[in-house]
């Protein structure tokens, strides 16, 4: 599979510790990277669910899914909820839904068991699009396809929080609410 393959082919001298959705593909996907990690010489601790990484977001999953049929899509949607288009009670604001899965994320930095040390974090596509448009500044419409196994870094350097994605270069990024 793509996840073991990719578990595979991290540095060996990592130590990779998962997070996941707790939607059980994620959980699954994280499982099969450390699992991959691990069966080529790698170094891995646990993994576990952490609602952050889920769609907290969503706050209404049946007005959503009418938004997005209405919307003509999943990209189409995304790009009204991040301009505001989207009703209060069906999303929460997008900036804020970004900033608080960006802190949660980049808390997994603080801590680290050793040096060098792999935080891989497993979520959704939305979530992708999301912080790429509203963390990264490249719009859900323009930066591409998320596709399976996509993501963004984050890590820490002159003592300041930094950001890539697909399609863009490094930023340094605030995560203030």
């Amino acid at each position: 599979t793509f996840a073991r393959d990719f578990g595979k082919a991290l540095p060996k001298k990592v130590l990779v510790r998962g997070y996941a959705s707790p939607a059980q593909r994620c959980v699954e996907t994280v499982q099969l990277i450390l699992q991959g990690h691990a069966d080529d010489g790698g170094r891995v601790t646990r993994h576990r669910s952490i609602e952050a990484l889920g769609v907290f977001y969503v706050l209404d999953q049946m007005k959503m899914y009418r938004a997005m049929t209405s919307a003509a899509g999943q990209i189409p949607f995304l790009a009204r909820w991040i301009a505001g288009d989207v009703a209060s009670d069906v999303m929460m604001p997008a900036d804020l839904a970004a900033r608080l899965v960006g802190r949660v994320v980049a808390s997994k930095l603080e801590a680290p068991l050793e040096r060098p040390q792999l935080e891989v974090c497993v979520s959704h596509d939305m979530s992708l699009y999301l912080g790429r448009d509203r963390l990264l500044g490249l719009g859900v419409e323009s930066a591409g396809a998320v596709d399976f196994l996509d993501g963004v870094v984050f890590y820490e350097r002159d003592r300041r929080l930094w950001m890539r994605g697909l399609g863009g270069p490094a930023q340094a990024i605030e995560l203030a609410i």
